[in-house]
């Protein structure tokens, strides 16, 4: 467990998303980080959405009895084990801490499921949904639609089924710990580690906000110590949140936490070579992890010589939600920064050549970003969403390349896929 020491609000009450940074104190879980890599955090299913589901399976009145879990005597199932993640002995502290019941019911749950229905209609329903036949109008409903139901609505649908316990604690999945990039050094910040995300907020299949399970319950952990820009007025939170800041107590939150070591994503041994790093929004992170580890190296070293570092930052909005604005300023003082180019995609362009991605502003600078490829040999690190951000900027480079180099196309793919296959292009990304 490491304890939450300090929690910054980094955007304005107006911006599209609320990004929230986080201090702790990791000096007694003896962390061997390095920037780059990222930790796992253990977070809790909402306790409003906790009960919902209680009272929808009409386990109210033994929701908080202690319980016992057993192998079946005689089970032929091979291999059969009690799941090691059910961790705890109540139904409500299963629901909370151990079991999945955000996500969509996969169809093993599902044919689970029909053999609980009174009526026969929804058996013959949610049978067809998890058959062959049913597959594609399983993915169309489950996992296609912007709007995925959580399995309390999947339930809600289909009033006369009435799952047993152990058909949950069979069916439904393990809450899976989050992953977040460490945005912090331990040559800057012995002992501690911070980290940055976007407080996740969309629209519920059944009507009503959802919110992100690790991140309004991380937001809702640290309501109390927050600081920074104020939140709005209108600024939607969980019951959760709601419930913890009515609390007039003060305590030091502490949060489970597992270092992840991350080996591809370091900064080169050779501290003489140049990077260059592109990360929109929250994937500024690592970056800023490397620049404190540089600072500190120059401060340490000064007669070494140190590479040129390239920064690609874009982000909705400069005045709203531009992440470690400040501390980038401070970066490109000190000479640890070498260039800063930034993008933002909301505000109105002063020309036709405002960049507005960090793709516009690689071909504005295209000639020195190839140069660095080239006469620097610089590392490029990407950081981001892997869908569309990473594979934009990927076809950019390439065709930079191509247009500088007077290459082909083709040749400049091969280029930097090259780059890849020799970890000098290097890319943290998730979907």
């Amino acid at each position: 467990m490491a304890p939450v020491v300090a929690a910054r609000r980094m955007t304005r009450h107006d911006s599209v998303k609320s990004a929230l940074e986080l201090t702790l104190d990791v000096s007694k879980l003896n962390w061997k980080y390095e920037p780059g890599d990222a930790f796992f955090i253990a977070g809790e299913n909402d306790r409003a959405e906790v009960q919902g589901l209680i009272d929808r399976l009409n386990l109210t009145d033994i929701a908080d009895r202690p319980f016992q879990l057993m192998l079946k005597e005689g089970t032929l199932k091979r291999k059969a084990a009690v799941p090691d993640y059910i961790r705890h002995r109540t139904i409500r502290k299963v629901f909370t801490y151990d079991l999945d019941i955000r996500s969509p019911p996969k169809k093993a749950l599902l044919r689970a499921m029909a053999e609980c229905c009174s009526e026969q209609q929804q058996t013959l329903r949610l049978l067809q949904l998890c058959s062959r036949q049913g597959s594609a109008t399983y993915m169309q409903l489950m996992h296609l639609r912007q709007l995925r139901p959580t399995f309390l609505d999947v339930l809600n649908a289909f009033p006369s089924c009435q799952p047993s316990l152990v058909c949950l604690l069979e069916g439904l999945g393990k809450l899976a710990p989050r992953p977040y990039s460490i945005s912090s050094s331990p040559l800057s910040k012995p002992g501690l580690v911070t980290f940055v995300f976007n407080k996740v907020i969309y629209d519920g299949f059944s009507g009503g906000r959802m919110h992100g399970v690790c991140t309004s319950w991380l937001d809702a952990l640290t309501v109390q110590l927050q600081t920074g820009p104020k939140k709005s007025p209108h600024d939607c939170v969980s019951s959760t949140v709601e419930q913890l800041a009515s609390l007039n107590i003060r305590l030091t939150p502490k949060i489970p936490v597992q270092l992840r070591h991350n080996q591809h994503f370091r900064l080169p041994d050779d501290s003489s070579r140049s990077v260059i790093m592109l990360g929109p929004g929250t994937g500024i992170a690592p970056f800023v992890g490397f620049l404190q580890q540089i600072e500190a190296l120059r401060t340490k070293y000064t007669n070494h010589n140190f590479g040129k570092t390239w920064l690609f930052y874009g982000c909705r909005h400069k005045e709203r939600d531009y992440l470690y604005r400040k501390e980038l300023a401070n970066f490109l003082t000190t000479g640890t920064l070498t260039t800063l180019s930034e993008s933002f995609s909301r505000d109105t362009p002063e020309d036709d050549t405002t960049p507005r991605y960090i793709q516009d502003n690689i071909r504005l600078h295209a000639a020195e970003f190839v140069r660095w490829l080239t006469d620097y040999e610089a590392l490029v690190y990407v950081c981001g969403d892997a869908k569309n951000m990473a594979v934009g900027i990927m076809r950019t480079v390439v065709e930079v390349y191509a247009d500088v180099r007077g290459v082909s196309e083709e040749e400049a793919r091969s280029r930097i896929e090259k780059m890849q296959q020799d970890k000098l292009y290097k890319q943290d990304v998730w979907t």
